[in-house]
Order: structure tokens, then C-alpha cells, then sequence
């Protein structure tokens, strides 16, 4: 039990939302109440209405003045306080308290070289819904939003100051419309349609959010003026998204390459030295673009949990293609073969790199460098010096030197479209959540300089998913390249390894 919880039982202070004194302390309290550890909020409220029959069901918590900030008390996830909070119906309902907002002080927000470095949830949602708030902020906070709230909680807070705006507004106005439609209400309007750029994820998975926002827009339809109009876009765009239109596959591939395929082709009988490199890269990479397609934020700031699922399959294709080059190599019979091998799949290699598929270049590299493969001295003495060059060239465009540097060099002035290697990016997002905690300062405020740092990762993510690859895919190819049998124990495939060249006697 935290020690506000202990203090506040000792006091017996009452808050009731119809409490005068409610209204006094609401402005020190309630950012850093939102976020308190939800176990202590409903532990709290079940011993205290159980010790005294006075207190009524709706307003069971009590607090001590001036304590409450002061304690020291680690903060919960707001996921798990949306779930304590819809599974008990007698927990004090935050939500709908009035939507105060607060002067910037120390308590709720921190500065650094005039943008944010910390601050309240309440004071986030504050500064979101103020037109003074620059896009790039709308973006770092759409980003990453879910790591520090719930979308059922973001969509409440945006209604409810919409709302709270419009009481202000005078109804004596000449141009009512635009007068409802004030700069607040744009703003708002303007992040939730960029909300359904981003996460839009967020609605087609829980249809009670997408329900209260649909509702929340049509009661707005009928309003003269921008706020009408606005509203009836907003609805269109919701409808798009919720429902896009299937794709004209043909019309978008009308300025794609046509595929190089040899005469053996049609026969339907062929191998890896039958087809050009060109277009075996350009099938892997239409195979992981299609899954890199996939990945949404919200996984990017989860990566290390189970429910990833696109992530997972980006990495098992990652390590498909790898014992697909591997096991391609073992399992030819003579040196020549293994050496000319080598040599096709480097020239495979290059060609990903021409098309800016870092993601597939680096899993054939790792494949040509695993040991079982690299060791097989008498076959790399078939590949050509030429061949050899280009493929140690290649090898050091992943070199981990000064972090990475030429890679990242590379990537940073690549024309889209193009495939990153998305190992390093969840490495730089494990080291930025390791590095750096979720709440700080005495009165433990979010970390959005965190926030920010994490959401250029995701940016970048998003801008090469955002700008695809124009190619035709061709069924044989991928179905050849997908149905070879893989060696996936890597000891057994050393073993063969060592049965097609002993190792060497010093």
C-alpha cells in the first residue's frame, strides 16, 4: 500500500465531485490521480466503504491535502487502470469529472529548449487540443500515445474539450456555424482525422470506440457552418477508412517492370542458374514488403511481446530466406556447384541492395556467413575475385562500427522505396526503453522526450511503408523459392557441413 493511500485512510478527508472542497483540490490532485497505481485506487475505495456505512457507494475516496503530490508512489500502466476501472462498476469514475484546465507549472509540465520534456497526462491532453501544438507533436504523441493511455481514454478526453470549447462560445453570433467551429474544436477535429491515419487499427478492432466516435461526429452534422461541414467530411473519411475500397492491382502495376524470365520458364522445369538475380530479389522483396506492410506502431512500442504477430513474421521470414541460401549451398553435392552457388546468391544479394532491400540483403549475407557455409573453403575457391569483392563490399554496409554508421548513412539518404533492416530499429527502441524511464521528476511527470526520441524510429518506419515497391510478382518464382526444404538445426547442417570438407590440421 502506498503511503498517500495510508495518510489519506488516517484523515478521512472526503472528496465527492458535488464537494466544494472537490473543486479546491481538483487542480493539485487530479493529473497525478489519474495515473496513480489502480490496485491502491481500488483497494482503497472496497476497505474504506466496507469500514463506514456513511460513506456513499459514488464517493469513496479520501485524500489528504498537500500530501498526495508529495508521496513518493510509482506509477501504473493506464492500460491496467482502464481494465480495473470497466471491471469494477463502484470504483470512482475519473472520467467524468469537468475537463479543468491547469496554469504550466512545475507540477505538470517541464520545458527544455522550448519543447516539452515532461509533463501530466492531463496536461498532454491539454496541450494536444491547443492550436498552438505543431503537428510534429500531434505525430510524436499519436505514436506513441499508447504506451502511456488508452485510445477509449484519448477519444473521452478529445470529446469532453470539444464540448467544454463550445460552452464557451457566445449563440448571439452573426456567423454561429464558424463560431461552434472555433481554432480548439479544428484542433481537435484535425488530430482525431490524423489519429485515423495512424491507428486507425484502433477503431476497426474496438467497435464500442468506433461506435462513440461516429456518434460523437454525427451529433455535430447538423450544425450550420464549418462545423457541419467539417463534421460530414470527417464521417466520409471514417467510413474510408473503416471500409477502404478493394485495389486495382492492374492499374497500379501498369508502370511496373515487366518481369525478365527465361524461355525454360514456360516448361515449368527450371533452377536457381535458370533465373536472373534480378528478378528472384525482386520476388524476395515483394515477399517481405508485403509483411513490413504490415507492422503498425502500436506493435513497434510492444515488440517484445507475444501479440507481435507481424513483427514475428518479419523476423521468420528474415530467417527463412537465410537457411534458404544456406540450405541451397549444403545440399549441392560437389564443390563447383556450392562455389557457383555462392556466387548466384550474391549476385542476388546485389541486387537487393539496388533496390534499397536492406532487410533481404542482410538476411542473405547472414545466410553466405553462417559458419557451416563459410568454412567450405574449397567451394568459396570456385567463386570469382571479382564476386568476392562485392560481396565483402557488401558485408560492410552492416558493420556495427560507430554504431552502425554506414548503414545508417545509407538509409538515411536512400530514395523510397525501400526496405530497412528492422533488427537495428528494435534494438534502438530496447535501448531507448531501457535507457530511460516512463515518469519522472518528483511528481512523476511522463517522459515525452522519451516519447519523442521513440517516435522518430517510428517515423521512419512509417515513411518507407508509406512509399511502395512498383513490381509484378510471379507465382512460380515465389512458390519455388518458398516450397525448398530447409535445414532449420543448425547443428545437424554443420555436421554436414564437416562431411563435405573435414576440418583442416593446423
Amino acid at each position: 500500500m502506498q503511503d498517500w493511500v495510508i495518510e489519506a485512510r488516517k484523515s478521512r478527508m472526503r472528496v465527492d465531485p458535488m464537494n466544494e472542497r472537490y473543486l479546491k483540490y481538483c487542480e493539485d490532485f487530479l493529473p497525478v490521480m489519474i495515473q496513480a497505481p489502480s490496485e491502491d485506487i481500488i483497494d482503497f475505495y472496497e476497505e474504506t466503504e466496507s469500514s463506514s456505512d456513511e460513506i456513499p457507494k459514488h464517493a469513496s475516496l479520501y485524500i489528504t491535502p498537500g500530501t498526495y503530490l508529495q508521496s513518493s508512489m510509482r506509477i501504473a500502466g493506464q492500460k491496467a487502470f482502464e481494465k480495473r476501472r470497466k471491471s469494477d462498476k463502484n470504483s470512482l469514475d475519473l472520467y467524468n469529472l469537468d475537463i479543468i484546465n491547469e496554469e504550466d507549472s512545475e507540477k505538470n509540465i517541464i520545458y527544455k529548449d522550448k519543447t516539452i520534456k515532461c509533463a501530466s497526462l492531463q496536461k498532454l491532453f491539454e496541450k494536444l487540443c491547443n492550436p498552438s501544438f505543431s503537428e510534429e507533436d500531434i505525430s510524436t504523441f499519436l505514436l506513441t500515445y499508447n504506451s502511456f493511455t488508452t485510445p477509449s481514454r484519448l477519444l473521452d478526453q478529445l470529446i469532453k474539450r470539444f464540448q467544454n470549447s463550445g460552452k464557451k462560445k457566445s449563440l448571439s453570433s452573426n456567423n454561429l456555424g464558424d463560431t461552434l467551429f472555433d481554432s480548439t474544436r479544428a484542433r481537435i477535429y484535425l488530430v482525431i482525422t490524423k489519429w485515423l491515419d495512424v491507428h486507425s487499427l484502433d477503431f476497426q478492432e474496438d467497435k464500442e470506440l468506433l461506435k462513440n466516435l461516429v456518434n460523437f461526429i454525427t451529433d455535430n452534422v447538423e450544425n450550420p457552418g464549418l462545423l457541419g461541414s467539417q463534421s460530414t467530411k470527417l464521417l466520409l473519411l471514417i467510413k474510408q477508412k473503416m471500409n477502404p475500397p478493394p485495389r486495382d492491382t492492374e492499374k497500379e502495376l501498369e508502370d511496373a517492370p515487366m518481369p525478365k524470365l527465361p524461355t525454360i520458364f514456360a516448361t515449368g522445369t527450371f533452377d536457381l542458374f535458370d533465373l536472373p538475380p534480378v528478378e528472384v530479389a525482386r520476388q524476395l522483396t515483394i515477399i517481405y514488403a508485403e509483411a513490413f506492410k504490415k507492422i503498425t506502431p502500436k506493435e513497434l512500442l510492444n515488440h517484445n511481446k507475444s501479440s507481435c504477430e507481424n513483427i514475428h513474421n518479419c523476423a521468420k521470414i528474415f530467417n527463412r530466406t537465410s537457411r534458404w541460401v544456406s540450405s541451397f549451398i549444403i545440399n549441392s553435392t560437389t564443390p563447383k556447384r556450392r562455389g557457383l552457388l555462392i556466387s548466384r546468391f550474391i549476385d542476388i544479394a546485389m541486387e537487393c541492395r539496388l533496390l534499397n532491400n536492406f532487410y533481404t540483403l542482410g538476411s542473405i549475407l547472414g545466410g553466405l556467413s553462417l559458419a557451416p557455409i563459410y568454412r567450405l573453403k574449397n567451394s568459396w575457391a570456385f567463386v570469382l575475385p571479382e564476386k568476392l569483392q562485392v560481396f565483402e563490399t557488401l558485408q560492410t554496409i552492416f558493420s556495427p562500427d560507430r554504431n552502425f554508421e554506414r548503414y545508417r548513412n545509407l538509409l538515411d539518404t536512400a530514395i523510397p522505396p525501400c526496405l530497412p533492416y528492422l533488427g537495428l530499429y528494435l534494438t534502438d527502441l530496447i535501448f531507448l526503453e531501457d535507457g530511460n524511464p516512463d515518469y519522472v521528476g518528483p511528481y512523476q511527470m511522463i517522459n515525452y522526450e522519451k516519447k519523442f526520441k521513440i517516435s522518430k524510429i517510428l517515423k521512419q518506419v512509417l515513411k518507407f511503408q508509406n512509399n511502395e515497391y512498383i513490381l509484378r510478382p510471379v507465382m512460380q518464382i515465389r512458390q519455388y523459392i518458398t516450397n525448398v526444404d530447409l535445414i532449420e538445426d543448425e547443428a545437424k547442417m554443420f555436421n554436414m557441413s564437416l562431411a563435405l570438407e573435414e576440418r583442416r590440421k593446423n
